[in-house]
């Protein structure tokens, strides 16, 4: 049996979507205070440097969460690009088809200069229910988690609450399996 370590870090974001897909009233504009749990696993800590003894040092954690999700999406709107009130959203400097060629090399668009209008307007490939924004914001973490923590760790899953009774996982898997194969085990 193999032991592990696993370290957790929560962030909160107040953000508004639209789930245009829906049959009820989450497709309604709305908002939500999101919390974020982005959970990381080690199968040892690191050794040297200001992370000894840790998997990762959960104030570098907080930082790339704030940087990744919270700049992006905090006090802003989450729309998925084909939604159709999106054109309504959009200042007519904005085209919808440069949004979605732009999306084509990128996992989200931010729009937050319309003339006008102070907004924050996140447009995604992807209807943003919490089960796709715990994949995306996933998606944004794991690369610089093993950065962050000189390859000892991975991140293991990303936990979306919308709502204190409502929440949502992502997790691809292999976390362990992955750190075990680096370290020629398994």
């Amino acid at each position: 049996m193999t032991k592990t370590y696993s370290i957790s870090r929560e962030i909160g974001i107040d953000a508004g979507h639209r789930v245009s897909t829906h049959g009820s009233v989450c497709a309604n504009l709305h908002g939500h205070r999101y919390r974020i749990l982005a959970h990381v696993v080690a199968i040892e800590v690191q050794t040297q440097g200001v992370q000894a003894a840790m998997v990762v040092d959960f104030g570098f954690l907080k930082e790339l969460m704030k940087a990744r999700i919270d700049h992006v999406c905090d006090h802003g709107m989450i729309m998925y690009a084909e939604d159709p009130w999106l054109p309504k959203l959009l200042s007519s400097g904005i085209s919808l088809d440069d949004i979605k060629q732009k999306l084509a090399a990128a996992p989200h668009v931010a729009i937050d200069e319309i003339p006008g209008v102070q907004t924050k307007l996140c447009v995604v490939p992807f209807v943003p229910t919490a089960e796709k924004l715990a994949e995306w914001w996933f998606g944004e973490l794991a690369e610089d988690v093993v950065k962050l923590s000189h390859d000892c760790a991975r991140l293991h899953a990303v936990e979306v609450w919308e709502t204190p009774n409502c929440q949502a996982t992502f997790s691809p898997g292999g976390a362990v399996e992955e750190l075990l194969r680096g370290r020629g085990v398994g």
